[in-house]
């Protein structure tokens, strides 16, 4: 009986032991039911492990919309080509510039050559603009269109000037009565430039720039 006294009594110091272990390592974890994490509208700690908001926090929260990294940039450039859209445009641009140089650019919607030179021509004519020069350039852009065909048949009975290719020039100097065409491609409008701004110099005067037009 004493024995068996004495292994009752070790038996239920064994089963005490066991369970301040587990009560201890239960605590070193925390309560089973404990599920930490953070509200991400609050702040505030939460028992959920997985955090689901509220009907009332989705409700309430502001919607946000994408935003760009770099906002965009709008790319403007000046406008010192004038076009020319009519016979009466025309006209009343020869008495506006009776004084100084004119150069109109015949152009085509369908030329590619044209595309290729249209900024040439832009700048070129941007730059003497801020040099305050006195040449005004101008485009008629032969689109099928009624006005356009006119101004192609206007130019060749009052000047005798037939626009049978594109891109085409025409250098005119009302007041002196010099009137000249050109072929703007590429090379052409480069051998312009050069000429022209040989005029502007006082290198050559109007009558040699006009021949030499003639002949690029």
């Amino acid at each position: 009986m004493m024995m068996s006294a004495a292994t009752s009594t070790l038996h239920l110091i064994w089963m005490a032991s066991i369970v301040i272990m587990m009560a201890r390592t239960a605590s070193s974890f925390g309560p089973t039911n404990q599920r930490l994490a953070t509200s991400p509208r609050t702040g505030h700690k939460t028992t959920d492990l997985f955090y689901l908001p509220r009907e009332e926090e989705v409700s309430s929260s502001p919607a946000t919309l994408p935003t760009t990294s770099s906002p965009s940039r709008a790319v403007t450039r000046e406008v010192t080509v004038t076009p020319i859209r009519s016979i009466k445009e025309y006209e009343a641009l020869e008495l506006e510039e009776k004084d100084g140089l004119i150069v109109i650019r015949f152009h085509a919607p369908w030329c590619k050559v044209c595309q290729a030179t249209n900024i040439s021509y832009e700048r070129y004519a941007t730059k003497l603009s801020k040099s305050h020069s006195p040449i005004a350039f101008y485009s008629i852009q032969l689109d099928g269109t009624i006005d356009a065909d006119e101004l192609k048949l206007y130019f060749l009975r009052s000047h005798g000037i037939d626009v049978r290719g594109v891109p085409m020039g025409i250098l005119r100097h009302p007041k002196e009565g010099h009137f000249g065409t050109v072929k703007l491609h590429r090379k052409g409008l480069g051998s312009m430039k050069k000429m022209v701004e040989s005029y502007l110099c006082g290198g050559i005067d109007l009558t040699f720039l006009f021949e030499g037009l003639e002949e690029l």
